[in-house]
């Protein structure tokens, strides 16, 4: 068996992910004149570049009922561990949502990821929005099935209206 094709990093799980690990990066300036990560090529309603179709369905879901949003707003807690939610909804007077789109949990690594950083929201005091929340925020994620289905807008609009009601986060 030839070793390269087993060892190369398409058969590796750290291979599949969607990152710059194994390809150079490819940064590109957008017409504002930020630099942008080369994986960031799809844009919302909004005008900001997101990493999938996906997400601009998502975003744009929030957008049309009037649920302003931040894009990959860093997320740092007390213990100096950080993520980047999907989306971050911040509201007056109630606990902050954030966001996430599982677009790939038909992939082993994948769901092993989502259960660790699903973990690490509980472990911080940001709740499931099905188990009402948490202190330190809301956790709500949106999924697709990558096939045959694919990913349903109407879906995802239905979350929107469960989670923020018609006029949104307002």
């Amino acid at each position: 068996m030839d070793l390269r094709r087993v060892a190369g990093p398409l058969q590796s799980e750290t291979g599949r992910r969607p990152t710059r690990l194994f390809r150079p990066p490819s940064p590109f300036e957008g017409a504002d004149g930020a630099i942008h990560d080369g994986s960031h090529v799809h844009r919302t309603a909004n005008g900001e570049l997101v990493i999938s179709k996906s997400e601009v369905i998502v975003a744009n879901t929030l957008k049309t009922l009037g649920v302003d949003y931040l894009y990959e707003q860093p997320l740092v807690m007390s213990d100096k561990t950080r993520r980047l939610p999907d989306f971050t909804i911040h509201r007056p007077g109630q606990p902050t949502v954030y966001w996430e789109h599982l677009g790939m949990l038909d992939k082993a690594g994948y769901r092993k990821n989502w259960a660790s950083k699903k973990k690490w929201y509980v472990d911080h005091g940001i709740a499931p929005w099905t188990d009402g929340g948490g202190q330190a925020g809301i956790l709500v994620w949106s999924t697709e099935d990558r096939a045959p289905a694919g990913i349903d807008a109407q879906e995802i609009e239905q979350l929107a209206i469960n989670v923020f009601g018609h006029r949104g986060a307002q």
